[in-house]
């Protein structure tokens, strides 16, 4: 047997074991490539996965614009951090100490200040963007303005401390254009408290719509684009009964038109009096653990 053969011979014989061997390191790989990572690049890893997350219910949110889909990206973006304009200066003791030639702490020189965007003329909201690409460059520019990566809790913090300067968050004001008010940020951080009278107030299912009133959840639904869904359940306070109209669907326009809901039902009705509310928070849950039917639903 020559040298040849007795190489192929060998070879044949370690082949199984090599391919076992290499299957045995193709199932480390990955394992292997994670732990190789340093701590700053598993948390810029994570961060990648977070904001893919985010992103995906942005884009439900912007398709929907229901009040659960809101929820959710909220929910997302507690964990996660955001894109903040800002301006940055240097501060007056950095300066001095500057110009008198002596040292300063550089991480402490620079003072950030998020930006602060006038909506409808009067509300004045913090911008905070889910990534950088959303940030327009012109409005970056018309206001000499740089971006920073910012833990969105702490900005929901830094919102509830600034409340003379802030009255909402705006998340991607120029494209999602979601508004949070304040009073949702205090129930992200669990600050909100347990309003007294909402211990007095209880929900009652209404087995059987009456037709009258039927009839004028439907005609209201029809009338406005912005309406999804329409619930009619019975609202108990303090052992007074009364109805109570649950609306759902587009929540930026249902903001503008909620008010007037309950006299145009009073019309349709032909007298019937109820209170309007969003599908959302305790009633929202209360609804779907009691599969409660819509009366009205928008077709398409």
């Amino acid at each position: 047997m020559g040298l040849f053969d007795r190489f192929k011979k060998k070879n044949q014989e370690e082949t199984p074991v090599t391919e076992e061997k290499n299957q045995e390191q193709g199932a480390t790989a990955e394992e292997q490539k994670e732990a190789a990572l340093d701590p700053q690049e598993k948390l810029e890893a994570a961060q990648e996965s977070g904001r893919d997350q985010v992103e995906e219910l942005v884009k439900a949110f912007e398709e929907t614009k229901k009040v659960q889909e809101g929820i959710k990206l909220l929910q997302a973006l507690m964990r996660n951090v955001v894109s903040v304009p800002v301006t940055m200066s240097m501060t007056l003791d950095a300066l001095d100490s500057l110009n008198a030639g002596k040292d300063f702490n550089l991480d402490r020189a620079m003072e950030v200040k998020p930006d602060v965007m006038t909506v409808n003329g009067k509300e004045r909201a913090l911008p905070l963007f889910t990534s950088r690409d959303k940030i327009p460059m012109d409005y970056l520019q018309k206001k000499q303005l740089s971006v920073s990566e910012m833990p969105f809790r702490q900005m929901c913090q830094l919102f509830l401390e600034q409340k003379d300067k802030y009255d909402s968050i705006a998340i991607n004001p120029q494209s999602t254009n979601m508004r949070v008010p304040r009073e949702v940020v205090e129930s992200l951080l669990g600050l909100r408290k347990p309003n007294p009278q909402q211990n007095k107030l209880q929900i009652g299912i209404l087995p059987q719509v009456p037709e009258k009133l039927e009839a004028a959840v439907k005609q209201l639904g029809s009338a406005h684009a912005e309406i999804s869904r329409i619930f009619l359940q019975i609202l108990i306070k303090e052992q007074v009964k009364s109805f109570l109209l649950v609306v759902d669907g587009d929540m930026e326009e249902l903001r503008k038109s909620l008010k007037g809901l309950a006299e145009e039902f009073k019309q349709a009705s032909q007298g019937t009096v109820v209170s309007v509310a969003t599908y959302a928070g305790q009633l929202r849950k209360v609804l779907e653990d009691n599969k409660v039917q819509p009366v009205y639903v928008k077709e398409g």
